[in-house]
């Protein structure tokens, strides 16, 4: 990420986690529906745990990407500031 633009970087920054997050509620959503159409009480607890951790991990893999684009964001400006500083 380091030859990439400030605007680029803002743009995925933020819309790879909202995307994760619109997708993790859609899977939420459907596997709500699915599991209510299961009639053996095991499989749909088995179903339900499993969509559960499916879910958990698209929410952590969003909190990642979005720590990480911060993190380089802060770096960008902050070397930014310190050229401008210097220039000064």
């Amino acid at each position: 990420m380091k030859n990439m633009k400030m605007k680029t970087k803002l743009i995925l920054g933020y819309m790879i986690p909202i995307a994760l997050t619109l997708f993790n509620i859609i899977i939420g959503n459907s596997s709500t529906r699915r599991a209510a159409r299961i009639m053996d009480v095991e499989a749909q607890e088995a179903y339900l745990r499993n969509s559960t951790i499916a879910t958990l991990l698209i929410a952590a893999i969003s909190i990642i990407i979005t720590i990480t684009v911060a993190l380089s964001l802060i770096k960008t400006i902050e070397r930014s500031l310190q050229q401008l500083s210097d220039a000064a």
